[in-house]
């Protein structure tokens, strides 16, 4: 039996770092459910899932699912609980390449589905803050 990701990417907007004391956070909208082949070198990169070495550990931690959250978030993040689903994390597209590069993964060896969900959220990036929300299955 093998392991899948689930992920979702979240976006939201940037705002002036004064507008009422607001953080840019508290306004997270689903972009995209995407579906990414499984690739156990990534899946250890991003959570330490499927390492093939008792000293590989991901460069950042596991942060479970997010808090900042918006009204349909309860609906969203339900696809991402349940039994068999586990360790759960966030991380920005700056974060998923620093953790690929931390792991020696070159970007251009990516799956394609890899490597197109990542060119997307650098794309968002550029206007949004952006976050890819995972999980896996057994």
């Amino acid at each position: 039996m093998g392991c899948d990701i689930h992920t979702l990417i979240e976006i939201s907007h940037r705002r002036a770092p004064d507008v009422g004391g607001q953080d840019a956070a508290d306004n997270w909208l689903l972009f995209a459910q995407p579906w990414l082949g499984r690739s156990y070198a990534c899946f250890a990169a991003l959570a330490g899932v499927r390492a093939t070495s008792e000293g590989e550990a991901p460069l950042y931690p596991l942060r479970g699912l997010p808090l900042s959250l918006d009204e349909t978030s309860e609906d969203r993040y339900g696809s991402l609980r349940g039994p068999g689903l586990h360790p759960h994390g966030f991380l920005s597209p700056s974060e998923v390449d620093c953790a690929l590069r931390h792991a020696a993964i070159d970007p251009q060896s990516l799956l394609t589905e890899w490597q197109a969900v990542l060119g997307a959220m650098r794309i968002l990036e550029q206007e949004f803050e952006v976050r890819l929300v995972f999980c896996f299955d057994n």
